[in-house]
This record gives C-alpha cells, structure tokens and sequence, in this order.
C-alpha cells in the first residue's frame, strides 16, 4: 500500500530547508475552495493566491506519494512529468520548489531556495 504524505507550504523567509525531496509531479490542478468558497477563510491554506494541488511520487521511493498545495506563482514552469526539489523544513512544511533539469545532481538545502 502506497503512503500519502502531505506537505504543507510557506514561505521561505530567508529560512534554509532542512532536507530536499525528489518529486516526479503526476499531476497538478487548482484547488478547490468547498461550497460557498467556506475554505477561502484568512486564516487557512487555501486563501493563498491562486492554489495549486500538486501530486507526485518520490523519485526515489516511488511508493511514496507526496501532495502539497502551494502558490500558482511557485510552480514556475514546472509541469506534469517534470522532477521537482522540494525544499522542506521539519516533517511537512515545504518553503520552496525548483524544477530539476538534468544534470541537477548537486542540489543542495543551502543552494534550493535562492532565487
């Protein structure tokens, strides 16, 4: 049985990740917002701008499925069936996302976040 394990985002705010995660994306869609826009409230998640739900494996567990919502802006040019690093800081909170090319071998918590 495959586990499901759901990240949470922030924002970087000079903050360094304390681990990087491989993701291989399967799919990305906007989130929803439930009946009446009642989760679009200020005080949760989902009244970020422009939420995305992006799902995925990890490339080197692919028994290990990932979701997080995050920012639309965030995403960049990241797509289905592109490999993305996630920046994460203790067990679920990813405060950033870069799409991997190849040849990204040496990405590194100190390196993944700068813009």
């Amino acid at each position: 049985m495959a586990a499901t394990q759901e990240l949470h985002w922030q924002w970087p705010n000079d903050r360094t990740p304390d681990r990087v995660l491989q993701l291989t994306i399967d799919d990305i869609a906007p989130a929803k917002s439930g009946l009446f826009g009642i989760l679009r409230t200020p005080s949760l998640i989902a009244n970020m701008p422009e939420p995305q739900v992006v799902r995925g494996y990890l490339t080197d567990k692919p028994e290990q499925t990932i979701t997080l919502t995050l920012p639309k802006v965030e995403l960049g040019s990241l797509t289905e069936g592109d490999s993305a690093a996630l920046g994460v800081i203790g067990d679920n909170i990813c405060i950033c996302v870069k799409k991997l090319m190849d040849g990204d071998d040496g990405i590194t918590p100190e390196s993944l976040c700068q813009r």
